[in-house]
């Protein structure tokens, strides 16, 4: 979300259509690249500056009507067609004849007005742009503070007012707005300079209500500026409140009514270049996901950008005047911006693997038939810890995105890099909002691989799919003539689990000669997914591991602890060979999207246990020694329990039994988990499933 300050002027910009509750991408505006423009009082002309390109246009266009210290100028998306359009108040005292105390809305290319509305502007008025109202366009609004009326108004681009509320508005009092609460709409923000506060104010039901302040002494004058912007890049606006001394506040809101400042203040204050005649502009003009504060100070005739640490990263000589206004707008459209998604449309992901624990290599000839004394017990993998209670941990399904194939390769290039970590916020701030629907259960219980049975957790989840066009830049929309998406989503529900027999295409159980001699020959192994190792020696002493976070044989790192688990898109891939063929509107080969998250909690322990002494154990030639390791699919995340075997005595040799070519999972009743997807509604009567 970009926002803007003209004089105190906000700008916020979102580019959509209508979106509900359900909307994981409330924000369509992913990625801003901002230009600065001055309206220019002395020239009566409009100037713009390119700061990520270091482009200085200087005077663009000599208004045809005059620009005068009164007004106001300001920018966004308020006629809904995915570009944004310069808005100037022009004071009725001093503005021209034809457009006295109206909202000019002018075309950012042949600067030219479009349309005009009455509103009554004078010059002691202020004015901000936000898409502070639910209408069905999600254009951006026009919000007046009027000195003469006590009031703040809201009007749509068409000049329909669609709230107001009297605040005893007065000539020094200044507003701003910005999504504060993170729900995708913004709220809007009063400095009252008489009761030294800050005011937040929001639609509720179509009207303007007080929803939170800030007070103390001195919190807000006649020579301060107000604005918002999302300065630390997490997906919610922080007030920004810069002092007449020139130090900047970060506030955020909590939904209080009444909050001291220091409660409230997020961030360490930071001091800009400032006098009373600067004006301020908060957005993102380099594009790196964090809105910088930039500052137009007369006093050197320059226009300062800094971010939230307080570095100055740059600076253009502007040719500020003390009357001249600033604003931030993207006049050439090079924003990312996705417009409105086709969806929800159901998925259904039956028996997805979760995990998989294998049990430890055994000789069936010396443990024994499954129902043997010497087999049951023995040598087994399991969740336990060193009290031999079962342990257990969680699954959770999670809101995730991937890219189109072709802007998914363009993954290098700082926009769309930066563009992934925007949506990846978007997301989770949609989850934390939504967190009364989190999904998740735990595994643990039965999850129990001996008698020469391995384990297979799986589990079958619902989502709804949601697909964005991107819109705008050109060169991202559409790449090698096709349109390009991003495609978003979000659990529904978790149903039907089982815990099933899993059979390896790397050993066969019973025959400890069948498994591989090193780790790194173990199925979809990487190093870097490697949660924890250990070697155990099957001789006559007792011996095991225990993985677990604390108290454990082996430590699990705290980076380890959670990890995804996906599913790949129009690939071959995963544990159980997904085949994808999959009519989405976007091409999504070799593409991979997240579906749950697994975690590692404080009482988790996975333990591989041997009791000692097997038949024979003094001699060498049966003695071996495995490696256990638990570690994440490097194709599809999920979590792996599996073993090695390093060193072996003479005693064991290979198997005749073929591998299968691919591992497998069976049911209860002896039937194979057959994974499947069922994409509903991609086309009109459409129904794709995918098999083994």
């Amino acid at each position: 979300m970009r926002k803007f300050t003209f004089l105190t002027v906000i700008f916020c910009l979102i580019f959509s259509f209508s979106y509900s509750s359900d909307d994981p991408l409330m924000k369509r505006t992913i990625v801003s690249d901002l230009e600065i423009i001055v309206g220019d009082a002395s020239k009566d002309a409009v100037a713009t500056f390119d700061f990520r390109r270091r482009i200085t246009r200087g005077i663009v266009a000599q208004l045809k009507e005059e620009y005068d210290r009164h007004d106001e100028i300001g920018g966004g998306n308020v006629l809904g067609n995915y570009r944004d359009e310069i808005i100037i108040g022009f004071g009725k005292d001093r503005g021209p004849k034809s457009l006295r105390g109206k909202i000019a809305i002018i075309s950012p290319k042949r600067f030219t007005v479009i349309k005009s509305f009455d509103v009554r502007f004078e010059g002691y008025d202020d004015m901000t742009v936000g898409n502070v109202y639910a209408d069905r366009g999600g254009y951006d609004e026009i919000i007046i503070g009027s000195a003469a009326r006590d009031t703040i108004e809201v009007y749509t681009g068409g000049g329909r007012k669609v709230a107001a509320v009297n605040v005893g508005f007065e000539r020094y009092d200044k507003i701003a707005s910005g999504d504060v609460d993170g729900d995708g709409y913004d709220e809007i923000i009063l400095g009252d300079a008489s009761k030294n506060e800050l005011r937040i104010f929001k639609i509720l039901g179509r009207k303007l209500k007080e929803v939170g302040k800030i007070k103390a002494s001195g919190i807000f004058d006649r020579k301060d500026k107000l604005s918002a912007g999302d300065v630390d890049g997490d997906n919610v606006d922080e007030i920004v409140f810069v002092n007449n001394d020139g130090t900047v506040h970060f506030f955020m809101f909590d939904n209080g009514m009444g909050l001291r400042p220091q409660s409230n203040e997020k961030f360490r204050p930071l001091k800009v270049k400032y006098d009373k005649y600067s004006h301020v502009a908060v957005g993102d003009v380099n594009s790196d996901g964090k809105d910088e504060i930039v500052v137009g100070y007369a006093k050197d005739d320059k226009i300062h950008i800094y971010t939230l640490m307080g570095e100055e990263i740059g600076s253009i000589n502007a040719g500020i005047e003390r009357y001249d206004r600033i604003a931030l707008l993207d006049l050439d459209g090079d924003s990312l911006v996705v417009g409105n998604p086709t969806g929800p449309k159901p998925m259904v992901i039956e028996n997805q693997v979760i995990a998989v624990i294998n049990e430890p290599p055994k000789e069936r000839s010396i443990f024994g038939e499954p129902d043997s004394p010497d087999s049951l017990g023995k040598l087994y993998a399991s969740y336990e810890n060193k009290e031999q209670k079962i342990t257990e941990q969680t699954v959770t399904a999670i809101s995730s995105f991937t890219l189109s194939t072709q802007l998914s390769a363009k993954g290098g290039i700082p926009k769309i890099a930066t563009a992934s970590i925007k949506l990846k916020q978007q997301i989770k701030t949609y989850s934390e909002r939504t967190k009364g629907k989190s999904l998740s259960i735990t595994i643990g219980q039965n999850m129990n691989a001996d008698v020469y049975e391995d384990r297979a957790f799986t589990l079958t989840s619902t989502y709804h799919v949601y697909e964005y066009p991107i819109i705008s830049p050109p060169r991202f929309a559409k790449i090698g003539g096709k349109q390009q998406y991003i495609l978003v989503s979000v659990p529904v529900s978790m149903g039907t689990k089982n815990i099933g027999i899993y059979r390896s295409n790397m050993h066969v159980n019973g025959y400890v000669a069948s498994y591989p001699e090193r780790k790194s020959q173990l199925y979809h192994y990487s190093q870097s997914n490697e949660i924890a190792s250990w070697e155990i020696d099957i001789t006559c002493a007792p011996s095991g591991v225990f993985f677990a976070q604390k108290e454990g044989t082996v430590s699990i790192q705290k980076s380890k602890l959670t990890h995804e688990i996906g599913i790949n898109l129009e690939a071959k891939g995963g544990s159980l060979l997904w085949k994808t063929e999959m009519k989405f509107s976007g091409d999504y080969k070799n593409t991979r999207i997240s579906t749950h998250k697994i975690s590692f909690e404080e009482s988790t322990s996975i333990s591989v246990q041997y009791k000692g002494g097997f038949p024979q154990c003094n001699l060498h030639s049966r003695q071996y020694t495995i490696g256990a390791v638990l570690y994440y699919d490097s194709v599809d995340g999920h979590l792996i329990l599996d073993y090695y075997v390093p060193r072996k005595g003479s005693f064991y040799k290979p198997p005749s039994v073929k591998l299968p070519v691919k591992p497998f999972i069976l049911d209860k009743k002896g039937n194979i988990l057959k994974p499947k997807l069922q994409i509903k509604g991609l086309q009109k009567g459409f129904l794709l499933k995918q098999k083994l």
